[in-house]
C-alpha cells in the first residue's frame, strides 16, 4: 500500500475523484489551497507572502475597489476557510500598519466602519 498526495485544478477535482473511486481505499481528503498558483515550470508557487493581510490586499486590488468594509473582509475570510467574525480585527490590523485608512468619523464603528485602501509607496532608485 502507498499513500499518494497530489494537487489538482479545481475544475478537474470532480473528474479526479470519480476516476479514483474504484482504486483508492477510504475517503479522499480534499483541502482547498487559498494562496497557490501554478508557476511557469508547472510547480505550485505562493501568490503572496502567505499572511492573511497580504492575501486580503491582493484580493482587494484584484477586485479594483477603493473602499472596504467588514462585509467584504468577512466574505474573504470565509472563502479561505477562516471565521468571518474576525473581519473587523483584520481591518484594524491593516489600518494599524497603514495599509488602510479609516474613512469617516466616529459614526463608522465596528461592522459599519469603512476603510480606504492606501496605495503602496513607490521606492525610488
Amino acid at each position: 500500500m502507498f499513500r499518494v498526495v497530489f494537487f489538482v485544478d479545481d475544475r478537474k477535482l470532480g473528474e479526479s475523484l470519480v476516476r479514483l473511486q474504484g482504486l483508492a481505499q477510504g475517503a479522499p481528503e480534499v483541502q482547498p489551497l487559498a494562496n497557490a498558483k501554478v508557476g511557469r515550470n508547472g510547480q505550485l508557487v505562493a501568490e503572496t507572502s502567505g499572511t492573511i493581510q497580504d492575501q486580503f490586499l491582493k484580493r482587494v486590488r484584484d477586485l479594483g475597489v477603493a473602499e472596504v468594509n467588514a462585509r467584504l473582509a468577512g466574505e474573504f475570510l470565509k472563502s479561505i476557510g477562516r471565521s468571518p467574525s474576525n473581519a473587523t480585527s483584520l481591518l484594524s490590523r491593516l489600518a494599524k500598519i497603514k495599509m488602510l485608512h479609516k474613512v469617516g468619523g466616529k459614526s463608522g464603528r465596528g461592522n459599519r466602519a469603512t476603510y480606504r485602501v492606501v496605495a503602496p509607496k513607490r521606492e525610488e532608485k
